[in-house]
């Protein structure tokens, strides 16, 4: 219910809102990131672990200040030694989808921060979390910002952009099932 709510107001925000323009303001936003996630479980036995992989990004931009993102992430690992209690062999993939509101700071000509809150779904595969029966769709969400450099009007470099994450995924040997991860991205931005 929450989240129908949320996607709801999203699209409130994107379509029914009147848009007014700044000049400079590009209407549209694409990034293609490489992620790094690290990944801290609620079970000492399987301890922290990383994950790479990719994100992309669509933002639409309402004004010069609001933007409404769309999240896709798709992260990895190879069989890892546990770092836990006991040891595991661990890997497996998570992939993110989310969506949610973004604020950015476009006083500047060169760079632009960003802070923003994203929420959906996260799927993990039946191995990331060493639970043998269990792929898993949870509801989670993450928090954090950036900074795009402008290389060209249509072009921005993004160095760096940290989110905390928050996910519930079951683990094995845990009854609190909260994960709080980072993630780490960088990469570029088509501006249209």
């Amino acid at each position: 219910m929450k989240l129908r709510f949320a996607v709801c107001l999203l699209a409130l925000l994107c379509f029914g809102a009147g848009v007014s323009r700044a000049q400079g303001v590009p209407t549209l936003e694409v990034a293609l990131n490489y992620s790094h996630l690290s990944v801290t479980p609620t079970s000492s036995q399987i301890g922290s672990f990383s994950m790479n992989g990719g994100s992309g990004q669509i933002s639409y931009n309402v004004n010069k200040w609001v933007s409404a993102v769309g999240d896709v992430g798709y992260y990895t690992m190879n069989p890892t030694p546990s770092k836990g209690l006991i040891g595991l062999t661990i890997h497996g993939t998570e992939v993110n989808y989310l969506l949610g509101p973004r604020l950015s700071y476009r006083h500047f000509q060169r760079f632009t921060p960003y802070a923003q809150i994203l929420i959906g779904m996260f799927h993990d595969t039946e191995t990331t979390f060493d639970d043998p029966f269990k792929s898993e769709f949870k509801l989670g969400y993450t928090a954090g910002g950036g900074v795009d450099f402008k290389i060209k009007s249509y072009l921005a470099f993004r160095p760096v952009a940290i989110d905390i994450q928050r996910t519930q995924f079951a683990e094995q040997g845990s009854f609190r099932q909260i994960q709080t991860n980072v993630r780490y991205s960088a990469g570029f931005v088509l501006r249209f």
